[in-house]
C-alpha cells in the first residue's frame, strides 16, 4: 500500500511538472483582431503577399526605422505593404514595435510579458533577452498584460513581419508618458538596437476630417516627420481642437510612439527619411469622402558615405599604424588612390577598452589633411598624446578597440536649440575658449541637451552655465564606425 501511495504521488508530481511546463510553453498572446482587422486563416497570408507584390522597393538598404499604419487591411494594408516591401532581403533578427494603447489607459510604456504573439501565420516569438535589457535600462517600463490583450496597433504589423522575416523575433511596446518618460525609453532603445534590429512606429495619420483637409494636413505632418520635427508635431497635436478643421480629432493617433521613434532615430544617428506612400480611407473601395483617416508609410535610413570595404581599409590603416608606431616608432607608408581617402576630411580616432571605457580620443575638426593621412596622424595622437590618459603601450594594444568618426564641415547655428542630440556634434566657443563633443557623446552618457552643454562649457574651462549667454555654436555630423 505504501509503495502504491508513493507511486501515485510521483505520478501527481510528474503531472504537475508537465502542466507547469505546458503553461510556460503556451504563454502566447492570442490573436485579438483576426477576422476583423485582417482575414482569418490562409486568407491573411494571401492578402499580405498580394500587398507586397503590388509594391516596389524605392530606397537603398538599410532601413533602420519604419512608420506604418494600423487600420484594417482593407483600408491601410496596401500602405503597410509598401513600407514593408522596403525591408525585403535584409538581415533583421528583431523588430521592436511601438504601438498606441486604444483599449486600456496607460501613462508609462508597457512591454509584452508574453513569449510570443499569435496570428493566422503562426506564432511569432518575443525576444525575451531584449525585453529584460530594456526593462533594466528603463525602470518606467513595466508589464501590464491587460493593456495588450485586445490592442490592435501592434498585432496588425506582425503578419507583415512574419512574411518578410519568418525566423525573426519581436519586442512589442505600448507607449505613453511625459517628455522624460519618452526620452528615457528612446535612450534605452538606442542602447539595445544594432544593425540587425528594426524599429517600427505603428500610427495612422489624421482622423475624421474631410477628404481634401486630410490630404493637406497629412502632407504637413509627413513633412514634419521626415524632417525630424518633434517640436512641430507636438505643437500641432496640442492645438488640434483649435485648428478650425471640421471633424479633425488628431493628426497622429500614434503620437507617443512616433515621438519615441524620432528620438531613437536621432540617437542612432539616422539622418534620412522618405515618404514611401500616402493615401487616405477616401481613396479605398470601402471609404467615404466626408470623414476619412490618413495612412502613410515612411522609412528611415542612414545614408553612409563609405562602403564596408572602405571602412575596413581605414580601420586597418589605424590598427597597422599603431602596431608599427608603438612597436618600432615607425609610421607605415600607405599608398592610396581612392578619391574618398584622398579628400581632405575632419576625423577623430577614439580608443576604447574591451569593457567600453575611453582610452584616448583626438582628432581634426577641420578638413586640413587627406582622410587617410588624418586617420594615421590621429591614431598616433589618440594613443600617446591624450593628456587625460597615460600613453598606450604596445602590449596593451590588442585589448583596445578603434573607432573612427569622419566629420562633415562645421556650420554655424543661431541658437543651441537647433542642436539635435545624437545627430550633431557640437563646438562651443566663448571668450577665446572652445570645446567639442562628437555626436555619439551625449547618447552614450544619456545626457539631455542642457546636461550636454553644461559638460561642454566645463570642458572649455568655462563656468557650467556659460552656454546660456554669448556663446557661438557650430554643429557637424559624423559617420561613425569601429572594429567589431
Amino acid at each position: 500500500m505504501r509503495i502504491l501511495l508513493l507511486f501515485l504521488l510521483a505520478l501527481s508530481f510528474i503531472s504537475c511538472c508537465r502542466a507547469n511546463e505546458k503553461e510556460v510553453v503556451m504563454k502566447i498572446r492570442k490573436a485579438a483582431v483576426s477576422g476583423a482587422f485582417y482575414p482569418e486563416g490562409d486568407s491573411c497570408r494571401k492578402m499580405v503577399e498580394e500587398f507586397l507584390e503590388k509594391a516596389t522597393r524605392t530606397i537603398p538598404p538599410k532601413v533602420r526605422g519604419l512608420v506604418s499604419p494600423h487600420a484594417g487591411y482593407v483600408f491601410s494594408g496596401l500602405c503597410a505593404g509598401w513600407g514593408y516591401k522596403q525591408l525585403e532581403g535584409e538581415d533583421y533578427k528583431t523588430v521592436i514595435i511601438l504601438g498606441v494603447s486604444h483599449q486600456y489607459p496607460i501613462d508609462k510604456p508597457v512591454i509584452s510579458s508574453f513569449d510570443g504573439y499569435e496570428t493566422p501565420l503562426g506564432s511569432m516569438p518575443i525576444n525575451k533577452g531584449m525585453v529584460e535589457k530594456i526593462m533594466e535600462l528603463d525602470k518606467d517600463v513595466s508589464y501590464l498584460p491587460q493593456a495588450e490583450a485586445r490592442e490592435h496597433s501592434i498585432e496588425v504589423q506582425i503578419p507583415f513581419i512574419q512574411t518578410i522575416m519568418p525566423k525573426g523575433e519581436i519586442v512589442p511596446i505600448l507607449v505613453s508618458g511625459d517628455e522624460r518618460i519618452l526620452s528615457n525609453l528612446a535612450i534605452a532603445l538606442s542602447k539595445v538596437m544594432d544593425d540587425e534590429t528594426l524599429l517600427v512606429a505603428s500610427s495612422d495619420l489624421s482622423h475624421f476630417p474631410g477628404y481634401d483637409d486630410a490630404k493637406r494636413v497629412d502632407q504637413e505632418t509627413i513633412e514634419k516627420i521626415v524632417n525630424f520635427d518633434e517640436k512641430g508635431i507636438i505643437e500641432a497635436e496640442m492645438n488640434v481642437y483649435s485648428s478650425g478643421i471640421p471633424g479633425l480629432s488628431t493628426y497622429l493617433c500614434g503620437f507617443y510612439p512616433l515621438l519615441v521613434f524620432l528620438k531613437t532615430m536621432k540617437l542612432l544617428g539616422v539622418d534620412k527619411a522618405k515618404e514611401i506612400i500616402y493615401y487616405n480611407s477616401g481613396d479605398t473601395t470601402y471609404g467615404e469622402k466626408n470623414r476619412v483617416v490618413g495612412y502613410g508609410s515612411i522609412c528611415f535610413y542612414k545614408e553612409g558615405i563609405f562602403t564596408k570595404d572602405e571602412k575596413k581599409r581605414l580601420l586597418f590603416m589605424a590598427r597597422e599604424t599603431l602596431n608599427s608606431y608603438l612597436k618600432d616608432g615607425k609610421i607605415p607608408d600607405f599608398k592610396e588612390g581612392n578619391a574618398k581617402m584622398l579628400k581632405k576630411s575632419g576625423v577623430f580616432v577614439t580608443l576604447h577598452t574591451k569593457e567600453g571605457h575611453l582610452r584616448g580620443c583626438i582628432g581634426y575638426i577641420l578638413p586640413i589633411k587627406p582622410l587617410y593621412q588624418a586617420v594615421i596622424d590621429n591614431a598616433i595622437s589618440a594613443a600617446v598624446s591624450d593628456y587625460r590618459f597615460p600613453q598606450v603601450t604596445y602590449s596593451e594594444l590588442p585589448s583596445l578597440k578603434i573607432e573612427l568618426s569622419v566629420l562633415t564641415a562645421p556650420k554655424k547655428i543661431g541658437t543651441y536649440t537647433e542642436i539635435i542630440l545624437g545627430k550633431h556634434g557640437v563646438i562651443l566657443s566663448k571668450a577665446g575658449r572652445s570645446a567639442v563633443f562628437l555626436p555619439q557623446v551625449a547618447p552614450e552618457q544619456k545626457w539631455t541637451l542642457e546636461e550636454t552643454l553644461t559638460h561642454l562649457s566645463l570642458k572649455a574651462g568655462l563656468p557650467s552655465d556659460a552656454w546660456k549667454r554669448d556663446c557661438q555654436f557650430e554643429v557637424f555630423e559624423a559617420e561613425v564606425f569601429g572594429e567589431e
